[in-house]
C-alpha cells in the first residue's frame, strides 16, 4: 500500500461509510462494528441495550445472512 493507492481506495471507502451513517441515523442505531478480510466475510455487529447481538454477513460468494445472537434467521442471494 502506498499514499496514492490509500487516497483511491479511501475516498471510495469513505463514501460507503457516509451510506451507511445515514442507514444507521435512520434505524436508529447507535454504534455498529466493521471487519472484513480479503476473500473473507465481511460482517457488521451491533449489540443493543439488552445485550442482544445483530449481525449482517456478505460471504465471499455474495450472499447476505442476518442473525440474532448467532441464529441465521434470513438470507439474501
Amino acid at each position: 500500500m502506498d499514499r496514492e493507492r490509500w487516497i483511491k481506495a479511501g475516498l471510495e471507502i469513505g463514501e460507503h461509510l457516509k451510506e451507511i451513517r445515514r442507514i444507521v441515523n435512520q434505524s436508529g442505531v447507535d454504534h455498529l462494528s466493521m471487519f472484513l478480510h480479503q476473500g473473507g466475510p465481511a460482517e457488521v455487529l451491533h449489540i443493543d441495550d439488552d445485550e442482544k447481538l445483530w449481525k449482517v454477513t456478505v460471504d465471499s460468494d455474495g450472499a447476505i445472512g442476518l442473525e440474532e445472537d448467532g441464529f441465521r434467521f434470513y438470507t439474501k442471494i
